[in-house]
């Protein structure tokens, strides 16, 4: 667990300088399930991160209303940043109810300088492990990218 933390912390800090053009950081985290979350390094992909509650509760309103297999279908990863949230209160309440969706959902424990906006997820393309595309887009429009 601490090695994961190490990592996390490590590329919290790629992320401030990640522009379109740049090759994605290596990145594993664990999802609600404690499962890995591998980012793919070939091919396309598209990486959704949450930073705030209401974006994340809206992105998984979103997810329950689609086919089981949406994010993998769509070679999208969905990671909600739970930095925030004191480790107890994820512990006792956030983890427990992120067990009863279906779909996994990556956590960020570690606070990231990844670019953000303010009710807005953020969409990262990537191309062979390059970032092609940077986007703020609102969970309720997610079918449009």
């Amino acid at each position: 667990m601490k090695t994961i933390l190490l990592l996390l912390l490590f590329i919290s800090t790629l992320f401030a300088e990640l522009k379109v053009g740049d090759n994605f950081p290596s990145l594993v985290l664990i999802d609600q399930f404690n499962n890995d979350i591998n980012i793919s390094k070939l091919g396309e992909q598209r990486i959704l991160f949450s930073f705030e509650k209401k974006t994340s509760l809206e992105m998984q309103e979103y997810l329950k209303a689609q086919d089981r297999n949406f994010l993998m279908d769509n070679k999208m990863v969905y990671i909600s940043d739970i930095s925030s949230i004191p480790s107890f209160f994820s512990k006792i309440f956030v983890l427990p109810q992120l067990r009863e969706l279906t779909f996994s959902v990556a956590l960020m424990y570690e606070k990231s300088d990844i670019e953000h906006q303010s009710k807005k997820l953020t969409l990262i393309k990537l191309e062979e492990n390059n970032v092609v595309e940077i986007q703020f887009i609102d969970a309720l429009n997610i079918d449009k990218f």
